[in-house]
């Protein structure tokens, strides 16, 4: 038998393995990509798990799967986009690829967040052109 269309996903994290605390919890899930917008502790380990409604009701939840929290990769500004130790055209030509030509994922996410608004869109791009070449405002801090 074919595998049904899954129609969410509910995605529960925790900082315990038998899940008694629930630091975040969404049963709306319906992106493969999960950002809850609630700053984890770095150096700690979360537990999530997750089941599916394929529209005849939830599946039972996954196993446990553990994930250590270690420090993020953006450093100082979210501006060196491409990681090249410089902010620069390259940075430019990175998001430009990314966002209208579906180029390679960024190598650190926090890095391409330009303004700070938690997504890369042309927000970013805008930001950093006024930055390099009209004298704009810095770069935000990485989050």
């Amino acid at each position: 038998m074919k595998d049904l269309p899954v129609v969410a996903y509910h995605f529960q994290l925790s900082p315990y393995h038998d899940f008694r605390t629930l630091r975040y919890e969404n049963d709306a899930v319906v992106d493969p990509w999960v950002d809850p917008e609630l700053l984890l502790g770095v150096d700690s380990v979360y537990y999530w798990r997750v089941s599916r409604d394929d529209g005849f009701g939830w599946s039972e939840f996954s196993d446990p799967f553990a994930a250590f929290i270690g420090p993020g990769c953006c450093v100082g500004f979210a501006d060196d986009v491409d990681l090249s130790g410089a902010i620069n055209v390259s940075d430019l030509t990175y998001l430009v690829a990314r966002l209208f030509q579906g180029g390679p994922p960024p190598p650190c996410r926090g890095e391409t967040d330009v303004d700070g608004s938690g997504l890369l869109n042309v927000s970013d791009l805008t930001y950093l052109v006024a930055y390099l070449f009209q004298g704009g405002p810095d770069p935000k801090p990485c989050r």
